[in-house]
């Protein structure tokens, strides 16, 4: 193994782990389906390599990732200051619309809430709105003021982007209050699910979680 610059401070063996861990943490970026968390991992990763290129002299390897760090940390922060528009807009269960996009991220939403099969004719359906794009979907039954949830789902790229804050505590729930709808419950069928409801200030009520809005 050949000496590198560093090695009066560092083994090689070190510095080479360092690189290795850098290169780890970037490859585990493109597996990522969440924006927020693809770009944390991603700075992560870029940073130990640039100590990397630091501790071993190549120049091109430090200034390549010193400008990746750049870049994600200047979508991080647009990610949040930045002012999305959000809306949640009523539609037919049975639309075709619905329909498909429930059938095409069917595997996706049953990670998180296997219980949910299917959209029913009868539901109370809304589709989630982020800066004029479909970002998830509403499905309920409607029992007197309350509105017992069978399916709330965000897509992967947009579960980081204040949806479920925006609906519960920001005023979005004004379309559902505007029909009638004083309360909101649901059954948590996994640890992520029950840890979501809590999050958004869900109150454990029998077998539901339960949360005025």
């Amino acid at each position: 193994m050949g000496a590198y610059p560093y090695d009066a401070v560092m083994s090689p063996t070190m510095i080479e782990l360092i690189g290795y861990a850098g290169s780890v943490l970037v490859v585990l970026s493109f597996t990522m389906r969440r924006i927020v968390p693809l770009r944390f991992v991603s700075v992560a990763g870029a940073i130990i390599t640039s100590a990397y290129g630091l501790l071993i002299h190549a120049w091109p390897v430090l200034i390549t990732n010193l400008i990746i760090v750049c870049i994600h940390a200047w979508y991080l922060y647009r990610e949040f200051t930045t002012s999305h528009e959000f809306d949640l807009v009523p539609v037919e269960a049975d639309a075709p619309f619905l329909t498909d996009f429930l059938s095409g991220h069917m595997p996706d939403i049953r990670k998180s809430q296997p219980d949910f099969t299917e959209n029913l004719p009868n539901d109370v359906a809304y589709v989630y709105m982020r800066d004029g794009m479909p970002a998830g979907a509403l499905l309920g039954s409607r029992q007197d003021d309350r509105l017992n949830v069978h399916l709330d789902y965000v897509l992967p790229a947009f579960r980081d982007s204040r949806l479920g804050r925006w609906l519960y505590e920001k005023g979005g729930s004004r379309p559902l209050r505007s029909a009638g709808l004083h309360e909101i419950a649901a059954r948590a069928g996994t640890d992520t699910h029950r840890r979501f409801l809590e999050s958004m200030g869900f109150i454990a009520d029998g077998d539901r979680y339960v949360r005025k809005l």
